[in-house]
């Protein structure tokens, strides 16, 4: 299975040492700083912290070799749906996300949040698979990855052996022979040969238990609390621009 960054130090030495161009570091970590803002305090149901994820699923394509748009969409995957930032009207989020990383970015973490992942709609996708356009297959190549992070600290990822198969097909068919393989050997113990009759929203089934924990310093220091609170009350004085 791969050794996925936990860190944006390991992340950007991965990048660096396959090859990423620096503007191609520079953008990845321009995408990092803006999921300290949105998940920083969260974590993932296993203890894990929401950040940690993030990378890893980052990391996952950098070892793939995606193209760096790729990679950045995989580091903002979650930011529509989950953590600090998702209770932001969406299309002034959209927005901002379009003017910092562009319109194909954007797109990607859209159509991302848009797939409702559940066992029906595994098996649609595979079944139309051959009609995705491209942006629907790199979309549900951040998704397969996804999978393959979350499993590594999950015990409630449960897919049949006929779904872990049809994950793998995709990636196989995506043109990751080696990745499908590890699809099917990182869930060869997670099989559940009865979880597909339902369709269950696996997305919300996992996300459903994230949680915020606000630092005690946070909670007595109401300064501490935005970040842009000093800024705010000294613009008046200092008749400066936002």
């Amino acid at each position: 299975m791969h050794l996925c960054a936990q860190t944006n130090i390991q992340m950007y030495a991965q990048a660096n040492k396959l090859g990423y161009k620096t503007e191609d570091i520079y953008l990845i970590s321009k995408a990092y700083t803006l999921i300290i803002e949105a998940f920083s305090g969260w974590f993932r149901p296993s203890g894990k912290t929401f950040i940690s994820h993030l990378v890893g699923t980052a990391s996952i394509l950098i070892d793939l070799k995606a193209p760096v748009d790729l990679v950045c969409a995989g580091l903002l995957h979650a930011i529509y749906a989950q953590g600090n930032l998702s209770s932001i009207k969406s299309q002034h989020l959209r927005q901002r996300i379009y003017l910092a990383f562009g319109a194909k970015i954007e797109e990607y973490i859209h159509k991302y949040t848009l797939l409702k992942w559940n066992h029906a709609t595994l098996a649609r996708v595979h079944e139309q698979f051959s009609i995705l356009d491209n942006i629907d297959k790199d979309v549900l190549l951040i998704r397969l990855v996804n999978e393959l992070e979350e499993c590594s600290e999950s015990k409630y990822l449960k897919y049949s052996s006929h779904e872990v198969a049809m994950m793998a097909s995709m990636a196989d068919q995506l043109g990751f022979s080696e990745f499908a393989s590890e699809i099917r050997v990182a869930f060869s113990k997670e099989y559940s040969d009865d979880c597909s009759s339902t369709g269950q929203d696996l997305y919300s089934q996992r996300q459903s238990g994230a949680y915020l924990v606000v630092p005690i310093t946070c909670m007595k220091k109401p300064w501490l609390q935005g970040k842009n609170f000093l800024y705010r009350k000294l613009k008046p004085l200092l008749n400066l621009e936002v």
